[in-house]
């Protein structure tokens, strides 16, 4: 039996061609999708709202997300704890 057959037999979701790859619990890059806030990928990726606004600074909220735009979950190495703290300040 084939892997796929396998998959079809056991009714298991499979993704499609152009289906964007998730994030897991915390875990980065994740794409933005269309309908996406900040909100809802930061509930999708289990991770607080301020943590993903932290991560990207170039985003302030919702509206200045584009879809197909890669988010870091998690600042990046370099990010200090204070330039965190100043956009969460914001």
């Amino acid at each position: 039996m084939t892997a796929l057959s396998l998959i079809i037999e056991t009714g298991m979701p499979t993704a499609g061609h152009g289906d964007a790859q998730e994030a897991a619990s915390g875990e980065g890059p994740v794409k933005v999708l269309p309908d996406d806030t900040v909100s809802r990928i930061a509930s999708r990726c289990n991770v607080s709202e301020g943590a993903l606004l932290a991560a990207n600074p170039s985003i302030d909220g919702s509206s200045d997300l584009q879809i197909g735009a890669t988010l870091r979950l998690r600042p990046a190495t370099g990010q200090g704890l204070a330039d965190c703290l100043n956009h969460l300040g914001r």
